[in-house]
């Protein structure tokens, strides 16, 4: 139901789809929200001049009931009604509403399972969007640690156990199918650097202030490579629960930084 109009969303007799409201005999069951019965339509001074009863359907006869919908964390809103309607003046009948009742029960659960089911498709289609997304931006993300050789890591305070990206793998030149080798991580770091390094996460674990720091390292494979590390804390709720931090092999420009200071250093003779 409109302003101006009414629809039949299904029919059954000589009724055309829709139907002005003015003088109508739904429209006062959607605004009373409550079962209507017009034993002889003639009778009744709310619709004895409607257009419906002194022409074409001829209607004497009308029972309807409310249909309503349960909108999320609100109350039922009517949105319609289920009625019968007749050419030939009847009495009222209990049974006939308890019909429509149910009737209405049935369409009211049918309703809501449609509604249901179209959010479940909304949210599904939402999830397979998030899932899309987020796919594309993890080969983003490799893509960008291959690129700039670095790699992140995670280490989890209270299990103490460290988690690593493809790209820290790529870097320690270790495969991914091996999992982490937590017990012999620090080996990569040679000394003194690999007591600097520890020191820095003590701070960190102790103040709360990240560091960055270059080191010289070992991958696997034993080639020596130097590295930029940098680490900060995780914190939930305020508390601590992990260092991250990210490792990116920055030999290259190390040993091009190398050559132009001793080329610096160094007489032209």
């Amino acid at each position: 139901i409109t302003p101006e109009r009414q629809w039949f969303m299904a029919r059954c007799g000589p009724l055309a789809a829709e139907t002005p409201r003015e003088q109508a005999f739904c429209p006062v069951v959607v605004e009373t929200e409550a079962p209507l019965t017009v034993a002889d339509a003639r009778l009744d001074a709310r619709f004895a001049d409607s257009p419906f009863v002194t022409g074409a359907p001829n209607i004497r006869y009308y029972a309807g009931v409310p249909l309503r919908v349960r909108r999320l964390e609100s109350e039922a809103v009517t949105i319609g009604t289920i009625c019968v309607l007749d050419e030939q003046p009847r009495g009222p009948q209990t049974s006939d509403l308890e019909v429509l009742e149910q009737l209405a029960c049935i369409a009211e659960a049918l309703i809501d399972a449609r509604t249901i089911a179209l959010r479940a498709t909304e949210a599904a289609e939402e999830h397979r969007l998030t899932v899309e997304r987020l796919e594309r931006e993890r080969r983003q993300f490799k893509q960008a640690e291959r690129m700039a050789h670095i790699g992140s890591y995670r280490y989890d305070i209270e299990k103490q156990s460290t988690s690593w990206s493809d790209g820290a793998f790529a870097v320690h030149e270790r495969p991914v199918s091996g999992g982490v080798p937590n017990r012999d991580i620090m080996n990569h770091l040679p000394e003194p650097d690999r007591t600097a390094f520890i020191a820095a996460v003590m701070r960190t674990l102790d103040t709360g202030e990240p560091f960055e720091m270059d080191a010289d390292f070992v991958t696997a494979k034993g080639n020596p490579r130097r590295v930029r590390c940098s680490c900060e804390i995780e914190l939930i709720k305020g508390k601590p629960v992990a260092l991250i931090g990210l490792i990116q092999d920055i030999t290259e420009r190390h040993e091009l930084e190398q050559r132009l200071r001793h080329r610096a250093c160094t007489d032209e003779l």
